[in-house]
């Protein structure tokens, strides 16, 4: 049996903590893609990166679809705006209700505002 780019995704060993949902409350999420709109959280994020959370079970045609997300918070001066493609997505329970994974590779690297680098710092020294 073959896994989905999802689930080969979360299959790979990580060498940092990984930065739970939780700890980007504050964040919230407007991802474009295969023209749709996903409201949701930010997951995970880095120079490269991220990890968006929505609510509901969302799967796409193919990897590679052209995504562009905004991400807000009382926590940044200026909204993040961000241009990548999807990479993988994958199902997942929270909380008992059904959520989707969606990972996004941002076409450059971004460089990511003094909050976030906070909370990816405070996760390493956890």
């Amino acid at each position: 049996m073959s896994m989905s780019p999802g689930e080969q995704a979360l299959k790979i060993e990580r060498t940092l903590p990984r930065i739970s949902p939780r700890d980007f409350q504050d964040y919230a999420v407007q991802l474009r893609a295969d023209d749709r709109l996903f409201p949701g959280g930010l997951g995970n994020i880095s120079e490269n990166g991220m990890c968006v959370v929505v609510s509901g079970t969302v799967s796409f045609d193919r990897e590679g679809l052209l995504a562009d997300a905004s991400i807000r918070s009382a926590q940044l001066s200026a909204p993040l705006e961000i241009t990548g493609r999807l990479v993988w997505w994958a199902p997942t329970e929270i909380s008992g209700e059904a959520h989707t994974l969606i990972g996004v590779e941002f076409e450059t690297p971004i460089e990511l505002p003094a909050s976030l680098l906070a909370l990816g710092m405070s996760a390493v020294e956890d």
